[in-house]
């Protein structure tokens, strides 16, 4: 109920800011999009990729895009924020994958930054990395050490964990 009401609002809010700004071709794309930013975060890559890939006009992007970010349908700190969480709680990657896919879509490093110090806690970050490890050398049993502790690298590496975090882990957990 609560939702319904403030959407309603934005929707008015929205028809009396397009009856000016925008032809009528921007104004059903500036509808879809702001429902489509309604749903879930988008940054401004997101966007972009979107006009690309529906082959509109990149004349009216800029308009759109900033009508968009004044009126907080997207905002890249918020989207730094959602994206930190998911990929370290679902996907279980490290701070490094998650800040190059972040660069990837162009967010500020300072936003990167503190979305990553604000959205992942250094005890639930080395837990993980255990857990990945255990589960890792579960895998592994039967093959000789040196091969496990290289597999077993690669694999954190490649979920963006830091090597020497990675390796001191290994360690710990070898020498169990």
């Amino acid at each position: 109920m609560f939702y319904g009401r403030i959407f309603t609002e934005k929707t008015v809010l929205l028809k009396d800011a397009m009856t000016n700004k925008f032809t009528k071709e921007e104004k059903v794309i500036l509808n879809k999009l702001t429902r489509w930013c309604s749903l879930s975060e988008k940054c401004i890559a997101d966007v972009h990729r979107w006009f690309l890939q529906k082959q509109l006009p990149l004349d009216s992007l800029e308009k759109i895009i900033g009508y968009l970010i004044e009126n907080n349908y997207i905002n890249e700190t918020r989207y730094a924020a959602a994206f930190v969480h998911d990929r370290f709680l679902f996907n279980q990657w490290g701070r490094l994958k998650i800040a190059a896919e972040l660069s990837k879509k162009n967010i500020p490093q300072p936003i990167i930054d503190k979305a990553i110090k604000d959205g992942i806690n250094d005890m639930e970050y080395v837990n993980m990395l255990k857990n990945l490890l255990k589960k890792k050398k579960k895998l592994l049993e039967g093959k000789e050490i040196a091969v496990i502790k290289q597999k077993m690298l690669n694999f954190a590496t490649s979920k963006g964990f830091e090597s020497g975090l990675v390796y001191n882990e290994i360690e710990e957990l070898i020498n169990k």
